[in-house]
């Protein structure tokens, strides 16, 4: 789900009903421009934001010198968010976007997507929650990132993005660094503090080929 968070306030989003990755990442690099950042860049890709890091890193690889999964789904080259799921969901879930579009009812919000937030923030989340298009999880990405710094932080307790799911999303990313949190699929909303640690950590961090679990 996105949040609005993007592009610092300079440049909204895609808002066609049709938006895809690609439309996404094309935005994302004009929010760049905008702010002059013409060098190597750390990108943070929570959840399904894994899909523009990857169009990002397709488009302008010689921007994108870092990239951080935060719970972040990674398909293969060639597929969608979709496609990348266990059998059934990956037939069952593009028919229940179909028929109940991609915003997810309120109680299923609080049971997966904000569990273990307070109520003041799970009551910001669902006045602020912006549905992606049903083109942004049907539509396969290109290619794979290939940032010369890799790194992926599990939620440990994310019944949004089950633990099988990251894992399968990190192989995808190659990461050389790992991290854990507690908690569920919103850490920036859970562990706060941590996070900002561990993501100041990573971008500081210089590349290197060993693992921190």
């Amino acid at each position: 789900m996105r949040l609005p968070v993007w592009g610092l306030g300079r440049r909204a989003p895609p808002d066609s009903p049709h938006a895809t990755p690609g439309d996404h990442a094309r935005a994302a690099l004009g929010a760049l421009d905008d702010l002059a950042e013409n060098g190597p860049v750390a990108v943070v890709a929570h959840s399904a934001g894994g899909l523009v890091a990857t169009e990002l890193s397709a488009l302008a690889p010689e921007r994108i010198g870092a990239v951080l999964g935060l719970s972040a789904v990674f398909p293969e080259d060639g597929q969608s968010s979709t496609s990348c799921l266990p059998a059934p969901q990956r037939w069952v879930l593009p028919v229940v976007m179909r028929l109940a579009g991609t915003r997810p009812p309120e109680a299923a919000v609080r049971r997966h997507l904000a569990a273990g937030a307070d109520e003041a923030a799970v009551q910001r989340l669902l006045a602020d929650l912006t549905p992606e298009s049903r083109a942004y999880h049907r539509t396969p990405v290109r290619g794979r990132v290939r940032a010369e710094r890799r790194g992926y932080v599990f939620s440990d307790d994310d019944s949004e993005l089950p633990a099988v799911l990251q894992q399968r999303s990190a192989a995808r990313l190659q990461p050389a660094v790992t991290e854990h949190l507690p908690g569920g699929h919103l850490p920036m909303l859970l562990h706060p503090e941590r996070l900002q640690q561990l993501i100041t950590r990573f971008v500081q961090r210089r590349a290197s080929g060993s693992r921190h679990d």
